[in-house]
């Protein structure tokens, strides 16, 4: 009964990793979404807007990458 409650645990790791990883991310996504809204109608903006982005797009991907 132990190895089988392992063997489960390990299958589903990734996952685990993956989900602990990506709450913090989601919670400064959140975070910022109203300086997302207003960003682009300021002088500027539109560039600091895509800069965010990228941040936010390669801490994903470091966050899926990193749990392998």
């Amino acid at each position: 009964m132990i190895t089988a409650t392992v063997r489960q645990l390990a299958a589903c790791q990734r996952t685990l990793i993956v989900a602990l990883g990506l709450v913090p991310l989601v919670m400064v996504i959140a975070v910022c979404l109203p300086a997302l809204v207003l960003l682009p109608v300021l002088p500027g903006g539109a560039a600091r807007c895509s800069v965010l982005i990228g941040q936010f797009r390669s801490w994903t991907v470091a966050v899926l990458t990193g749990s392998r």
